[in-house]
């Protein structure tokens, strides 16, 4: 429980603070320009997207099922 803790803690701590612009000049690290930034998706269009992959996943092993010769036992 404590490493959890000590990593969730770590985690936020690094995101906080290489979202200030000082820290990353510091760093040199770039700033991503805003049209390059990605839109991140809600909740609802990620739970979409793992049905729908998850689907098209279960749609290929069955074709890959059916396309197998049938052996005997």
């Amino acid at each position: 429980m404590v490493a959890l803790v000590t990593t969730s803690l770590a985690t936020t701590i690094q995101s906080l603070a290489l979202q200030r612009p000082s820290i990353r000049k510091a760093l040199d690290i770039p700033e991503v320009p805003v049209e390059l930034r990605g839109k991140l998706p809600n909740p609802v269009e990620s739970v979409q997207y793992v049905i729908a992959k998850w689907r098209s996943k279960m749609d290929e092993a069955r074709v890959a099922t059916q396309q197998q010769p049938k052996r005997r036992l």
